[in-house]
């Protein structure tokens, strides 16, 4: 004979199974992203006079000049911005009359901190001869060597070194910054899912 289980539930009443709560989403951890620190750079700045060219044909041939202070430095020319400009009439204004052709050509090298130091010291030490044959260098280099045949550097100005601060380029947020909203993403989540 079989004997039929007895129920479970009281008869007349069905019975209910459970809805089972969902386990919460685990929450990734983030990857923690590095923070750049901001790039600390200073600045050389000087001047150069030299004379035999006219201030159109220097103008022209800014690179020649860019190519000059750079290889004096030993830095990469983009680190170098120069700005040619025509002595004698700046002089004059201040009472002092110079000889037709006169240039001025101030230059500015960007270096870092473990160059600073090291640029400083060789374009302080540079002389009016090793600057001429740079830029003979520099001029055959453009091919306009004649055009740079008469030139000669006359002055070289006292070396400056000024310190700047560049602003950070990126920012990250911090490991603990960036967990926050996606801790709270998934309490939210798990809190949710229960309720349904």
């Amino acid at each position: 004979m079989v004997v039929a289980p007895s129920p479970t539930a009281t008869p007349g009443e069905p019975t209910m199974s459970p809805y089972p709560a969902p386990s919460p989403a685990p929450t990734p951890a983030p990857s923690s992203a590095p923070t750049l620190a901001p790039t600390f750079k200073s600045t050389i700045q000087s001047e150069m006079k030299v004379t035999g060219m006219t201030i159109e044909t220097a103008q022209a041939n800014e690179d020649v000049f860019v190519d000059t202070i750079a290889t004096t430095a030993n830095v990469e020319k983009s680190a170098v911005t120069v700005v040619i400009t025509e002595e004698a009439a700046r002089r004059l204004l201040a009472g002092r009359m110079l000889a037709e052709g006169d240039i001025s050509v101030a230059y500015t090298i960007q270096v870092t901190a473990v160059q600073k130091a090291a640029v400083a010291t060789t374009m302080a030490a540079a002389t009016t001869a090793e600057m001429d044959a740079a830029i003979q260098v520099s001029a055959t280099s453009h091919n306009v060597a004649t055009a740079f045949a008469a030139i000669a550097t006359t002055e070289l100005a006292v070396v400056v070194t000024v310190e700047e601060t560049a602003s950070p380029t990126s920012a990250y947020l911090s490991s603990d910054s960036a967990s926050k909203p996606v801790a709270l993403f998934g309490a939210l989540f798990a809190a949710l899912a229960f309720l349904l």
